[in-house]
């Protein structure tokens, strides 16, 4: 019988994965890198979905009137664990989601910097961190089997 380790997580975190009309990714700046969005769960969230509408309208504000954020839930894009083998073991559900306005404000534990990035640009960002790119990763898959799917749903490619 093959014995399997039970990864015992430190913490699941919601984080976003949050775009805007232009398909632009949000990034903010936490401890001299550039990071996306990541909330905790409290007493009181049902799911790390509610959690993060919950954290991201605490954290990000519309320039405008100053009043949290308001995010659409797409879906879970999956989970990201690191230190699988410590049992301190971290655990990120990269959480889609959009928002239709992009002059926005970030201010959490004194950091207020923010930028939107082409989805692209991400992975060489000398600061991003290795939770957005791998989080950028797992959105670049999903968007690939969707458009693999509508493909074959359509019937194949389009002839000239």
């Amino acid at each position: 019988m093959e014995n399997s380790k039970v990864i015992k997580p430190r913490f699941i975190a919601p984080a976003a994965l949050l775009t805007n009309p232009e398909g632009k990714i949000f990034l903010v700046g936490k401890k001299g890198k550039l990071t996306i969005p990541t909330g905790k769960m409290e007493t009181g969230d049902k799911n790390p979905s509610e959690a993060l509408k919950r954290e991201l309208s605490e954290e990000i504000k519309y320039k405008k009137t100053g009043a949290g954020i308001e995010v659409t839930i797409m879906g879970s894009l999956g989970n990201i664990i690191y230190d699988k083998e410590s049992p301190e073991a971290a655990v990120f559900e990269i959480i889609r989601c959009t928002v239709d306005e992009s002059d926005l404000a970030f201010s959490e534990g004194g950091e207020t910097f923010s930028i939107w990035v082409d989805l692209d640009v991400v992975p060489r960002l000398e600061k991003s961190d290795r939770l957005a790119k791998d989080a950028v990763s797992l959105y670049l898959d999903y968007l690939n089997k969707h458009l693999i799917s509508a493909v074959r749903k359509n019937g194949g490619e389009n002839e000239e």
